[in-house]
């Protein structure tokens, strides 16, 4: 059974616009690991972005198999 996108297929434009917001995420994620070492609350954010930039790759990595 597919994921979220299933049947889906995205537009260019809209791939692209989700590979510009993973990188921007991967960007966060940089300066948070750089600031999260002394706060509880910084770590939990790291670790809930990190959550969904994997979801974003991963409807990104369906829909090139598609």
């Amino acid at each position: 059974m597919g994921g979220p996108m299933s049947g889906n297929t995205l537009s260019t434009a809209a791939r692209l616009n989700l590979e510009s917001l993973a990188a921007g995420i991967e960007g966060v994620l940089g300066m948070l690991d750089q600031l999260c070492d002394t706060s509880e609350g910084c770590f939990s954010a790291l670790c809930l972005l990190r959550l969904l930039k994997a979801q974003l790759e991963g409807i990104l990595a369906e829909e090139l198999a598609a």
